[in-house]
């Protein structure tokens, strides 16, 4: 313990940054803290190619989030559903960065923009369910690491099948008629995330009239 404070007094103490700087004193503790107590929903920033879903958590407080991760604080099971969708990965796949041609998620590209859909109480009650039967499908798997989990060659069936659930669900609340493809499900995506940037154009442009009376 000893080694390691005065390794961060040294990085502190020599750091050109005055923020870190000034946490010399206090080697002994982090320099911030970003968690947050509740139920957190964990990203990572980078995932395989070869996955059909990237693996997210969902944890309580006693799960801390590295800056390896993403985090999203107070969250509920249903936008766990709603990222952990087939239309939520089309939309990273297109969207988003990448790591050579792996995933790399980010809330600006991947989160913000994503044109999530219009969830009422009900259907957010079907979505918790379809994500409990995936929570408790790896729950069945306590020894196997996520990375096996989600490989597309060593997934559970009951697993699959759980996300399939998920899949449906989501898409039905987008709209009744089935998807065929994964080209019409991110067509039918960017048609509302033009819907959406529109309405956010003419909204500031009302905004900036309205300031000028």
């Amino acid at each position: 313990m000893k080694e390691r404070f005065n390794k961060v007094f040294e990085h502190r103490n020599e750091s050109k940054r005055e923020a870190t700087n000034k946490l010399k004193s206090l080697y002994y503790s982090f320099g911030e803290i970003r968690h947050k107590e509740g139920d957190s929903i964990i990203i990572p920033r980078h995932s395989s190619e070869n996955r059909d879903y990237i693996p997210l958590g969902f944890y309580n407080s006693d799960t801390v989030i590295a800056d390896s991760a993403m985090a999203i604080y107070d969250a509920q099971p249903w936008l766990f559903g709603v990222l952990h969708s087939k239309m939520h990965m089309i939309w990273v796949d297109a969207v988003g960065g990448k790591l050579k041609t792996d995933y790399r998620y980010s809330a600006k590209l991947c989160y913000n923009t994503f044109p999530f859909p219009a969830i009422n109480e009900t259907q957010k009650e079907r979505i918790n369910l379809c994500v409990f039967g995936i929570l408790d499908e790896r729950a069945k798997y306590p020894e196997k690491t996520m990375a096996w989990l989600y490989n597309p060659e060593t997934m559970p069936i009951g697993l699959k099948q759980a996300h399939k659930d998920l899949d449906l669900c989501i898409e039905q609340i987008y709209r009744l008629a089935p998807f065929s493809t994964d080209a019409e499900r991110l067509e039918y995506l960017f048609k509302l995330y033009d819907e959406m940037t529109q309405k956010a154009t003419l909204f500031a442009t009302e905004k900036k009239k309205r300031k000028k009376y």
